[in-house]
């Protein structure tokens, strides 16, 4: 299986989203079935070589996320990635749903985190703010109960002092756990508190420069 995706590989959305890709259109296209079953809460899981079984209980973007990275995780072991990484399936997965131009196009007019969450209805927040990552000079990292979870680097920053959350992201994340708002920080940093199953409870994107002046 190759995953190649063309400009035109969209879902119909109204004018103000993204617009994005369905995962189940994306698999179907690839030969898969998607099929209810009982993998964990929120999961989804590779049955055989062309099923893959997801919880429909789940909220449609949870569904449609765990599949696209379902599909990210086929196509790394394919090009024999033995062991492919949480951040490595979130960063193919995100590429999946989320076409490049358009989210430019919202970053570009000032779109923040909650705006993206409207915008992209089959993207989880951890697919978003790694592909934000991507294409912004920020660091983003998912946390849950206070505690780092995946944490997603913008090309060119990776590793060095990037690897762990500086304490500026510690600092924000604390208060952010505490604030039903979004919190500012410096440069263009911001955290949120979010709710959502299977995810994170809070999500900081911090300016990379800031990052860099804090390690």
């Amino acid at each position: 299986m190759t995953i190649t995706l063309g400009a035109g590989e969209v879902s119909p959305v109204p004018a103000q989203c993204g617009p994005y890709r369905s995962a189940f259109d994306l698999a179907r296209r690839l030969g898969f079935d998607v099929v209810a079953g009982h993998p964990e809460v929120g999961g989804a899981r590779v049955i055989g070589d062309l099923i893959i079984e997801i919880d429909a209980t789940a909220p449609l973007r949870v569904q449609h996320s765990r599949v696209a990275r379902e599909l990210a995780r086929v196509e790394l072991v394919r090009a024999n990635t033995t062991s492919p990484t949480e951040e490595a399936l979130a960063e193919l997965a995100s590429r999946l749903l989320l076409p490049e131009a358009p989210l430019r196009r919202l970053l570009g007019v000032g779109a923040e985190l909650p705006d993206l969450y409207a915008a992209y209805p089959l993207a989880t927040y951890e697919l978003i703010v790694c592909r934000v990552a991507e294409l912004a000079d920020v660091v983003a990292t998912c946390w849950s109960k206070g505690h780092p979870t995946t944490r997603f680097l913008p090309p060119g920053r990776r590793g060095g002092p990037f690897g762990r959350p500086v304490r500026a992201e510690r600092t924000l994340a604390a208060r952010a756990m505490a604030a039903p708002a979004s919190l500012s920080g410096p440069g263009r940093s911001r955290a949120w508190s979010v709710s959502e199953v299977a995810g994170p409870d809070v999500v900081t994107l911090l300016d990379a420069a800031c990052a860099l002046r804090s390690a």
